[in-house]
């Protein structure tokens, strides 16, 4: 199937939702971002849980190193797809600088530990491969409605982040991917 025609540009704060929207449905059946949530979620839950999505990504975007770029469907006009870019240089600054934001507090029916346990592996993951080194670009997220996946958004989306943000800068790249996005990185260069 040939790419679909789409326009990637800055993401803005009125995206939140829509983008929001976007990573809810592509992770609605992934196993490792059901971990720690009730199953199933009540109603109340998944409004509670979405609440919190919100308000965190709307910290995000105030964060003076953090990069959303959005794929528009030139068809539609929709947005379909995402990523976000972390410098990590900066990282906790706000965009005034200084302090970095306080991020929400979990929803209580949310199994906490689970997530930190999570973060914890993926961090010293990081250690492991970068160290110390703050001078490379790291892709948080790319993610894709699942109605437009395997069209060539999630190539499109990389190769615009690193066009404008790593070989801009002349620095390096690091991501982590599950088992089905890690063919889309090696295709495009990326070792494990």
């Amino acid at each position: 199937m040939s790419p679909t025609p789409i326009s990637i540009s800055r993401a803005v704060p009125a995206d939140i939702v829509n983008l929001v929207t976007i990573r809810r449905a592509a992770y609605a059946t992934d196993r490792l971002h059901a971990l720690g949530l009730p199953s199933p979620m009540t109603p109340s839950q998944k409004q509670a849980y979405l609440y919190c999505q919100l308000a965190t990504m709307e910290i995000r975007f105030t964060l003076s190193n953090r990069y959303y770029f959005k794929a528009v469907d030139s068809s539609s006009g929709k947005t379909v797809g995402f990523s976000c870019w972390n410098a990590l240089e900066g990282d906790s600054k706000g965009a005034e600088g200084g302090e970095g934001p306080v991020m929400p507090s979990l929803p209580g029916f949310v199994d906490s530990k689970v997530f930190d346990e999570i973060g914890k592996k993926f961090k010293e993951a990081k250690e492991r491969i970068v160290g110390g080194r703050g001078d490379f670009w790291y892709l948080q997220a790319m993610i894709v409605s699942p109605s437009h996946q395997k069209r060539g958004m999630g190539t499109q989306l990389l190769k615009h982040g690193l066009r404008e943000l790593v070989d801009r800068d002349g620095l390096d790249c690091y991501l982590e991917a599950s088992e089905v996005a890690a063919r889309l990185y090696e295709r495009n260069g990326f070792v494990p």
